[in-house]
């Protein structure tokens, strides 16, 4: 209880930042100058390049993703290589501590041919956010950001971005 006498609460107010202090915590906020950062409307894919498109049930690959990634999981940025050519989706990690490497593929409808890396935990984090039972995954180049939608959702204009591992 804050009765004002036993346990008095302070608030202080500078120019761009704010603290209230009481027993046992300590808040500070800060103003934010949102002239300093960049305009994310600007870095939002509005035009995504797509050559190539692999249509997949989403629960095989995320099943798929959680297997080849075990030869990952020690390292701090694990990846997982994808590569869409002829009916099929494979998928490789190699960890960076020692000689290990997973492999994994799965048959999927699929238009033109590309290999993109993306981080494992960012592409299975977009996959459970679908109630979808298949995606599309549209790829560009090795740079290009990845587009996945889901195919037999009634949110038809849902489209989650995942950046790529460049490097």
């Amino acid at each position: 209880a804050c009765d004002g006498e036993d346990n008095p609460i302070t608030l202080t107010i500078g120019d761009s930042k704010a603290l209230v202090t009481g027993p046992g915590f300590e808040v500070g906020a800060t103003l934010l100058d949102v002239a300093r950062f960049p305009d994310f409307d600007a870095m939002a894919p509005h035009v995504v390049k797509v050559s190539t498109t692999a249509r997949v049930p989403r629960e095989p690959l995320i099943s798929a993703l959680r297997s080849v990634s075990l030869a990952v999981s020690g390292d701090k940025s694990p990846h997982v290589d994808i590569t869409i050519a002829d009916g099929e989706m494979a998928l490789r990690c190699e960890s960076t501590v020692g000689v290990i490497e997973s492999q994994d593929s799965l048959p999927v409808e699929s238009s033109g041919k590309a290999a993109v890396s993306v981080m494992v935990h960012l592409l299975t984090d977009a996959l459970n956010a679908l109630a979808s039972d298949a995606v599309e995954l549209g790829l560009g180049g090795a740079r290009d950001v990845i587009v996945i939608k889901p195919i037999d959702d009634t949110l038809t204009e849902t489209r989650l971005y995942v950046m790529p591992v460049v490097g």
